[in-house]
Formats: structure tokens, C-alpha cells, sequence
């Protein structure tokens, strides 16, 4: 095992090298708080047009086997790391076309975990006019996802289905002039995803129930994605509800 600061070339080689192996990512000073597991091969982690991995805010900590990863944890943090929900969970379901109740079941599914740096960094602030041809073609751009990040929905499968892309704060606007949030902090690519017209229409109903503390970035990156989850949670049950109606004219 060893830790890599600092050299993007020594990590990007060692994980092309060595695709059973493992990584925690880290925080450049690390702390219980953030240690998350992944293979080499996962994709938030090993793309070669993306800089930082090892220069900026993080670390990585790479061995062949994961269990000397999690001793490593334990030892210096008294805690296990947390396992990446894309490359450490895979399973059938996320493989093959299912229901969206199926392939969304994981409640710790989210989609940050593709972009760079796991979502932990800002990505710039969002520009241009227009949804379609402007901000939302840039967060695909800058992650490579192309579905709603709510239901599944493949927004580029179709000319149709590209009419209904649009960019979602996560983090609600409202919330940041109702709770004094940095506008830097809500107007930057990293709290956004991708989602189709409908689901976005259900999580706009979404508020937040109190003031969050926040005095670091970090502390936001973490509320984006607790709000992620919630939304998330809202917009399934809406979906439900919409699929039960939906199936009611059916039969009648």
C-alpha cells in the first residue's frame, strides 16, 4: 500500500496498471469524515483528461488488496472507509433496463460520484442562456452523464428525449437567498444534475426545513448531498403516485 501527493502521472499509471486494484480517496489532511473505497477501474476516479487528482484538495491511498485499505482506515481514523456506490455495489440491476423503482432502489446512489474529484470540488460557475445548447450540454460535457439523475431517464437516447433535459440546482436557489448560502457556492456546476422536465418539476416542491450550518465548502458538498437523497425520495413517491393514476385511466 502507499499514498500518492501530488503526482497526478504516478497515480493515473499505478490505476491503469493495476485494475483489480483499490483507492481511498481522501482529503489532502484526512479525516474520519470522508474516506471513500473504490476499485481502480471506477470511473470517478480514473479519467485521464481530468487534473487534480492528487494536486489539489485530495489524496489517494492505493493498494491490490482492499482489506489493507480498511485496516489502514481503521488504524489511523478508528473507522472503515465508505464504499463507492457505483464500483463497490455493483449489481444486476444497474446493468440491465429495469423498473425505475429497481434500478434507483440504493439509497446511497448519487450521482456526484461521477463527476471529477467526486463532486468535492467546484467545477465553475454556470453560464449561457440556453438549457439545451448551453449549461446543461456543459455538465454533461464535464461529467459524461447523460440521464436524469432522479429517475434514469436517458436524455440523449432520442430527439425527444433531448427535449426534455434540463439543469437542476440541488441546493434550491431559494434556499440560498432564504439561508444566506454563498451564490458561489449554489451558481457552480457541482450542485447540479442533470434531470428530465418532469422530475425536475416534482423537486422543485422540495424545501429546506432549517438553517444548515455551513463554514466550509466541504460542510456544503455534504448538505448537497443529504438534500440529494431527500429530493430523491420525493420525487420516487411523486413518480408513484403519478405511475398509479397513470394506470387507473388505463383500466377504466
Amino acid at each position: 500500500m502507499f499514498i500518492v501527493l501530488d503526482d497526478d502521472d504516478l497515480y493515473l499509471n499505478w490505476v491503469n496498471q493495476n485494475p483489480d486494484g483499490f483507492v481511498i480517496n481522501a482529503s489532502r489532511k484526512p479525516a474520519a469524515s470522508y474516506l471513500k473505497l473504490h476499485r481502480a477501474t471506477c470511473h470517478s476516479l480514473n479519467k485521464q483528461n481530468v487534473l487534480n487528482w492528487t494536486t489539489g484538495d485530495y489524496l489517494k491511498a492505493c493498494s491490490l488488496e482492499s482489506q489493507e485499505l480498511v485496516q489502514w482506515s481503521e488504524h489511523w481514523f478508528k473507522t472503515k472507509p465508505d464504499d463507492c456506490s457505483f464500483c463497490m455495489k455493483v449489481n444486476s440491476a444497474f446493468r440491465t433496463e429495469s423498473s425505475f423503482e429497481t434500478r434507483f432502489s440504493d439509497a446511497e446512489r448519487v450521482p456526484f460520484e461521477k463527476y471529477p474529484e467526486m463532486g468535492r470540488v467546484p467545477m465553475g460557475p454556470i453560464a449561457g442562456v440556453n438549457a439545451r445548447r448551453g449549461y446543461t450540454l456543459k455538465l454533461h460535457q464535464l461529467t459524461g452523464l447523460r440521464e436524469c439523475a432522479y429517475c434514469g431517464f436517458d436524455l440523449m437516447a432520442s430527439f425527444e428525449n433531448w427535449l426534455t433535459v434540463q439543469l437542476d440546482h440541488v441546493v434550491p436557489v431559494s434556499a440560498a437567498k432564504m439561508f444566506a448560502i454563498q451564490d458561489d457556492w449554489i451558481q457552480d456546476y457541482s450542485n447540479t444534475v442533470l434531470a428530465c422536465s418532469a422530475c425536475n418539476s416534482y423537486g422543485n416542491r422540495y424545501k429546506l426545513a432549517e438553517a444548515p450550518s455551513l463554514d466550509s465548502r466541504e460542510d456544503f458538498y455534504n448538505l448537497r448531498d443529504q438534500v440529494y437523497q431527500a429530493r430523491r425520495k420525493l420525487i420516487c413517491a411523486l413518480r408513484d403516485d403519478e405511475r398509479t393514476f397513470f394506470n387507473s385511466l388505463k383500466s377504466s
